[in-house]
C-alpha cells in the first residue's frame, strides 16, 4: 500500500521558483510505500508544478533544514552573481504541445511517435476507415505528423503500420476499451476469448477506472446461445450501475503485488455518496489497505458484487482494509447505497453520439480500440 503526507511540518523540505521571485515557498509531498505489516519500504518526496505559460526554463532553489541550497541531484546548477546564491535550472523546452489536437477552426493536427523510417497512415470515420488516403510525414526521426481539414464533429481513428492498427498514444484517455468483441469470440479468425472466471475482473478494470470509454460486448451482456456462451448481465448490470453512480473522482492505484491489486475512486460532490474501492486477484485472495478519501471517511462499505458478506469500516482519514476471494473481484461502496436503481441499457450504433464519463458505449460489432477527436465550434 502507499500513503500520502501533505503536512509540511512533518519534513523540512521546500522549494521556491524564479518566476515567483522566490516569494512563495512550496512544501513537498511525500509518498510512502508500506508492506502488509505497515512498515515503510520506500519513500519519495515530490512537488507537482503546473507548467507556467511561455517559459522554456525554470530556475529554483530548495530549503532543506531551514537553509537555502541548490538541488543536490540536479547537475544543471549555477551561481547567480546578482543574488549571490546558487540555483538549479530545468529546461522544459517549447510550450507547443506535441499531441494530437485541433490547431485552428478547420484543421486537426495528428501526431505519431514511433520507430524512424516507417510508413504511417491514418484511417477513421472521416475516411470510412480507409487507411490509404492519408500518410503522415516524418518531420524528425520517429516523429510523424499530418494536418487534416475536418468539419465540426466527433471522429474515431487509428494509425496504421501496414495493416496493423495502433491507438494514438498522445490521446490515451480517449481510447475505447473492451474485454471481448465479435472478432475475438470463439470460432472467429482473431479468437482470443477471455475466460468466464476472469470477465468480472476485466470488466471491473474497464468500467470502473477513470480513463477510456468502455465498450461492453453484446455477446457478454446477452450471451451467445448457439456457441454455449452464457449471459454475464448480472455482474455487468451491477458494474454499469456502479460506474454511473459511484465511479467518480480521483483515482489511486495499489498495484504492489503481481496477483492481488486494487484501486480507489475518491468520489465527488456532484454524485451523492460516490467513491469506491476495488480489489481483485487472479490467484489467492487477500486484503489491501487503501484510502477512499475524506468523502467516505467514518462510513461502512460493503461488497456490492455479493462475493463477500462482510463489511469494512473506513476510519476518519479514509483508510480501510478491503478484501476479495481467490480469483475474484470485490467492489466496495457505501453501505445503504443499493445498486438496484432504475437502469436501462441503451445500445448505440457506431459512430456514437458524444460520450460523457458516466455513459457507456455498448457495441454489437465494434469493439476495437480507437482514438477519438471531438471537433467543436
Amino acid at each position: 500500500m502507499a500513503n500520502w503526507i501533505e503536512n509540511p511540518d512533518e519534513f523540512p523540505k521546500r522549494i521556491a521558483f524564479d518566476f515567483e521571485n522566490y516569494q512563495t515557498i512550496h512544501p513537498f509531498k511525500i509518498k510512502n510505500s508500506r508492506d502488509f505489516n505497515d512498515e515503510i519500504i520506500s519513500s519519495i518526496m515530490f512537488f507537482s508544478l503546473e507548467r507556467p505559460a511561455d517559459l522554456t526554463e525554470i530556475a529554483y532553489r530548495l530549503v532543506i533544514d531551514g537553509l537555502w541550497t541548490p538541488d543536490p541531484v540536479n547537475t544543471n546548477n549555477y551561481y547567480d552573481a546578482e543574488t549571490g546564491v546558487s540555483l538549479s535550472k530545468v529546461e522544459i523546452g517549447s510550450t507547443l504541445p506535441v499531441v494530437t489536437g485541433t490547431n485552428s477552426e478547420s484543421i486537426t493536427r495528428f501526431i505519431y511517435n514511433g520507430e524512424s523510417g516507417k510508413t504511417v497512415r491514418i484511417g477513421g470515420t472521416f475516411t470510412n476507415w480507409d487507411s490509404w488516403i492519408y500518410e503522415l510525414e516524418e518531420t524528425s526521426p520517429g516523429f510523424y505528423e499530418i494536418s487534416i481539414p475536418l468539419p465540426q464533429g466527433k471522429y474515431y481513428y487509428n494509425y496504421f503500420l501496414g495493416m496493423k492498427a495502433i491507438t494514438d498514444k498522445t490521446n490515451p484517455e480517449k481510447a475505447v476499451t473492451f474485454v471481448d468483441n465479435h472478432d475475438t469470440e470463439p470460432g472467429q479468425a482473431l479468437e482470443s476469448w477471455v475466460l468466464d472466471w476472469f470477465k468480472p475482473l476485466a470488466y471491473s478494470l474497464t468500467l470502473l477506472r477513470k480513463d477510456g470509454f468502455p465498450c461492453v460486448f453484446y455477446g457478454d451482456y446477452y450471451g451467445i446461445p448457439e456457441k454455449g456462451i452464457s449471459s454475464k448481465n448480472d455482474i455487468l448490470k451491477t458494474l454499469l450501475k456502479v460506474r454511473k453512480y459511484y465511479a467518480h473522482g480521483e483515482q489511486y492505484d495499489y498495484f504492489n503485488d503481481r496477483n492481488l491489486i486494487g484501486f480507489t475512486r475518491l468520489g465527488d460532490y456532484e454524485h451523492h455518496d460516490s467513491g469506491l474501492a476495488v480489489v481483485m486477484s487472479d490467484g489467492r485472495g487477500g486484503g489491501i489497505q487503501m484510502n477512499v478519501g475524506k468523502h467516505l471517511a467514518n462510513t461502512v462499505l460493503y461488497d456490492c458484487t455479493g462475493n463477500l458478506s462482510e463489511t469494512v469500516y473506513v476510519d476518519n482519514d479514509g483508510n480501510g482494509i478491503f478484501y476479495c476471494k481467490d480469483g475474484s473481484v470485490s467492489v466496495w461502496i457505501k453501505q445503504g447505497q443499493a445498486v438496484n436503481r432504475i437502469f436501462t441499457a441503451v445500445f448505440l450504433s457506431f459512430p456514437s453520439p458524444p460520450l460523457s464519463p458516466g455513459r457507456v458505449f455498448l457495441s454489437f460489432s465494434s469493439g476495437h480500440s480507437h482514438g477519438i477527436i471531438n471537433k467543436t465550434a
